[in-house]
């Protein structure tokens, strides 16, 4: 089958393929990621670095904050994908101030531990305080906690659904919306005939994938977990409505508009 153009152009500009990680250690695949040249990103109207506490210590966040946002502001507190292994605010600075434009939302990017030095349960648990952070200091952020939303992509979109069950089962913050970006919502890839047609995929394939949740749950004791695992959660009742964006749709985001009218609506 071939490949749009526009997903081919987004593929030539990725910084390595994740197609032969068997043998490398997760610091020399994090050193070749992190060789790529990000693109600069939009100008938003002020960004600032925070650290807000984590399970285990500090956690940094990236506050973005669009020109033009409502006071106070729809917000959204992101988490960048890269297999729980790779990435960090730095990396996805450009998604973060394109989603942030179009959606006249407040974003909060975090910096959540990564495996293997920091396997499951650290992400979830970390990403699960800093949205809980967020809903705290709604005021002090000049956001409204009642428009409050989690997002991420790949990785990052398992972890936002995550936090929904965990905010859920917690009796933590009400979640009003999940924008989830070609989430990870499975560990058990035999359950899924796509892990076997697209094995050989462009970018990530059966093999990378394995590699990714080795790293992040070890020897595979969690694929039943709904924290590790989202899509085996008995019960998806008391959940915010999902977006779910797949790949090849822009990197700005085409459901933007969308949203930025369901929240006006609400404001």
């Amino acid at each position: 089958m071939p490949i749009d153009p526009m997903l081919l152009a987004v593929l030539e500009a990725f910084p390595m393929q994740f197609d032969d990680l068997g043998s490398m250690t997760a610091q020399e695949v994090r050193t070749l990621f992190e060789q790529g040249n990000p693109p600069p990103g939009e100008d938003v109207a002020s960004v600032e670095d925070l650290e807000v506490p984590g399970p285990d210590g500090p956690l940094p966040v990236r506050v973005y904050r669009p020109d033009g946002a409502a006071v106070p502001a729809p917000v959204v507190v992101f988490f960048h994908g890269g297999g729980w292994v790779l990435g960090s605010i730095a990396t996805h600075d450009a998604t973060c101030r394109g989603l942030a434009n179009r959606t006249g939302a407040v974003y909060v990017s975090v910096d959540y531990r990564l495996a293997p030095e920091h396997p499951y349960p650290a992400a979830p648990e970390d990403c699960y305080a800093a949205t809980c952070w967020v809903a705290d200091h709604a005021a002090d952020l000049g956001v409204d906690p009642g428009r409050l939303a989690v997002a991420g992509d790949s990785a990052g979109g398992n972890l936002a659904a995550v936090v929904c069950q965990m905010a859920r089962d917690r009796s933590g913050p009400a979640i009003a919306f999940q924008l989830l970006i070609y989430p990870v919502t499975d560990l058990d890839l035999d359950r899924w005939p796509s892990m076997e047609e697209n094995a050989d995929g462009p970018l990530l394939t059966r093999e990378g994938m394995d590699w990714f949740a080795r790293h992040y749950v070890g020897t595979l004791p969690f694929t039943g977990d709904p924290y590790a695992a989202p899509i085996r959660a008995a019960d998806l009742s008391g959940l915010p409505r999902p977006t779910w964006r797949p790949p090849g749709t822009t990197r700005s985001g085409t459901r933007a508009p969308a949203t930025r009218r369901r929240w006006q609506r609400r404001a």
